[in-house]
């Protein structure tokens, strides 16, 4: 190995490790030898994802809380149902790395994911997203990284929107397992002419977002504060806005359970009044709480190792149109895997 004959490594490495008779300590070293000749020898990593996940969503059809909305400013019967609604969602990806050879270590990344979610009631729709990115990250004592990103949605088998966009980002150790980041990105996004949404090509927007955070490594938990900051400017002024969000994100063990919790916060302020609705120009906060809980040690079908999980999710928006404040929650049971 030290005299870079990774082949030969390699294939004495894995007839060690065939031997019956071989020590556990040594079978252990033997396969942490071949993972780097491995790599070594093929500096690309390929890996496939797939998450299947069935859950229910309280306030499907999104009814305001309150009776009565406005039209005109005002007041008129709240017709949209309050009702429950099931779903099923799935998710495909394969991501590709590659370590790039230069002094400084380089990363290389690449990925493509099919996202979709199929609703139970037909006045629902059904909703497919293909996303693809690819970056570049120069891992250093301070890292850098910069990419594009790249996605298109249909909804009910009809083209929605489509969207393109670049970043920039930096990741700077503070000591004591403390990091800092901070990032900034900027997208365009094209919304087609769809049925049933009046004027929805004129939501194609320019936007604009910066993001600072501060995590902290624990023995057994990750802890992950974030604010970002974003304008949007629309083809129809009426979607123009501004927007601040908070977000407070925890991961760690408890037992043999990993839970991963959120809680977030995000003020909206349109910058125009839709004189169809009201003549105040609408103000939003919306709350945002969910926790995740996987079993990491799962349970294998043939090659296949896959990890359950239980997400519950729940949502509320404050207004100062009553069109705007409602609530709504998701629980749902899923599979995922990666190989």
């Amino acid at each position: 190995l030290r005299k870079g004959d990774f082949l030969v490594s390699r294939n004495i490495l894995g007839n060690l490790l065939q031997e019956e008779d071989t020590p556990d300590e040594m079978a252990a070293r033997a396969e942490a030898l071949l993972a780097e000749v491995d790599a070594r020898l093929d500096p690309t990593k390929v890996q496939a994802r797939m998450a299947l996940e069935y859950g229910s969503t309280e306030n499907a059809f999104g009814r305001a809380n309150s009776d009565e909305i406005l039209f005109l400013n005002l007041p008129i019967t709240n017709n949209t149902p309050d009702r429950s609604d099931d779903y099923f969602t799935y998710n495909l990806g394969l991501d590709l790395l590659r370590e790039l050879d230069r002094q400084t270590p380089t990363l290389l990344e690449a990925g493509i994911s099919v996202t979709g979610r199929d609703t139970s009631h037909r006045d629902l729709s059904d909703v497919r997203t293909m996303s693809a990115d690819l970056s570049l990250t120069q891992l250093a004592a301070v890292s850098l990284s910069g990419g594009l990103f790249a996605s298109t949605t249909r909804v009910n088998h009809q083209s929605f929107n489509r969207n393109v966009g670049i970043y920039a980002a930096m990741t700077t150790p503070l000591g004591a397992r403390w990091e800092a980041s901070q990032s900034i990105s900027y997208s365009r996004s094209r919304y087609a002419d769809f049925a049933g949404i009046a004027n929805n090509n004129g939501r194609s927007e320019l936007s604009l977002v910066a993001k600072l955070g501060l995590s902290r490594e624990f023995s057994r938990a990750l802890v992950n504060l974030s604010v970002s900051a974003g304008r949007s400017r629309a083809r129809n002024r009426l979607q123009d806005l501004n927007f601040q969000k908070a977000e407070l994100t925890m991961a760690g063990m408890v037992g043999d359970v990993s839970v991963t919790g959120s809680l977030s916060r995000q003020w909206t302020q349109n910058k125009h009044a839709d004189s169809f609705v009201s003549p105040l120009s609408p103000k939003k906060r919306q709350d945002s709480r969910s926790v995740k809980l996987r079993y990491p040690r799962g349970s294998a079908i043939g090659d296949f190792y896959f990890i359950p999980y239980l997400r519950m999710t729940s949502h509320s928006t404050k207004a100062n149109i009553p069109n705007n404040r409602r609530e709504g929650s998701e629980a749902a049971i899923g599979i995922e895997t990666v190989f």
